[in-house]
């Protein structure tokens, strides 16, 4: 347990690290190098630096130690597994708030909330660790789990963005913020997307679809996180069965 703790532990703080360090060059390298007070250098900064902690956060979070599963769990310890995952994701999320309130101190910004970027990131993190146990239980072969996750955020993440540029140009889309209109709400299961529209109308950007993105995208992470913890216990009991038989069997051929 001190092993698996140890490992989160600096999984944890070499994200918070690296946060810091692109924080801290920022702010030296754009905002102290203009002369005077801009609130839309630390605007920018706000909604660069949320970004860019998401897609860190994206990269970390599946390394964190897997939850233990044993075969035979009740209904009470698939739900502690679950909250497990959650509090995981929560920790890592709130990680990036000291530097998120950095900014909106030396900034002066304020009427931003940004414990909404923070909350699709939250749901999005489940979808990757429910992902990853189903994974884990599903396949032996580790190179496969993990082909198998980083194409599932390649697929959502990258592919989506790509089909979203080449919808704007079929449809020659006069493009003024992600939260466009006439932008298919299809497109706003991707986390990316979803947060970065609502950080650039939280900072005076363009929003024709008002919260529609955010909807989308929490209801598409909550029922993809159903899915995949449904056939995450599909699994274990499955495999718990297969256990059953082949104790049965070997008891079988012993007495024989």
């Amino acid at each position: 347990m001190n092993k698996i703790s140890n490992r989160n532990l600096i999984i944890l703080l070499t994200y918070i690290l690296i946060l810091s360090v692109v924080l801290i060059g920022y702010l030296f390298m754009v905002a102290y190098q203009r002369e005077g007070y801009d609130p839309q250098v630390y605007n920018s900064a706000y909604l660069y630096f949320v970004i860019l902690q998401f897609v860190f956060f994206t990269i970390f979070l599946p390394l964190w130690d897997d939850v233990n599963i044993k075969i035979g769990n009740t209904k009470n310890e698939f739900l502690s597994i679950y909250i497990s995952m959650l509090l995981e994701v929560i920790i890592f999320s709130l990680a990036s708030i000291p530097h998120i309130l950095t900014i909106f101190i030396l900034g002066h910004l304020k009427g931003i909330n940004f414990i909404l970027p923070l909350i699709i990131q939250i749901f999005w993190g489940m979808v990757l660790l429910s992902l990853r146990e189903y994974l884990n239980i599903k396949y032996k072969i580790k190179n496969l789990k993990s082909f198998i996750l980083i194409l599932f955020i390649f697929t959502l993440i990258i592919l989506s963005t790509v089909f979203l540029y080449f919808y704007i140009e079929y449809k020659s889309l006069v493009v003024i913020t992600l939260y466009n209109e006439g932008f298919p709400g299809i497109f706003f299961i991707n986390p990316l997307l979803a947060i970065g529209g609502l950080l650039y109308s939280q900072i005076g950007g363009g929003n024709y679809l008002g919260n529609s993105p955010l909807i989308i995208n929490i209801l598409f992470s909550i029922f993809i996180t159903i899915i995949f913890n449904i056939l995450r216990v599909r699994e274990i009991f499955k495999t718990g069965v297969n256990e059953y038989e082949k104790k049965e069997n070997n008891t079988g051929i012993k007495e024989a």
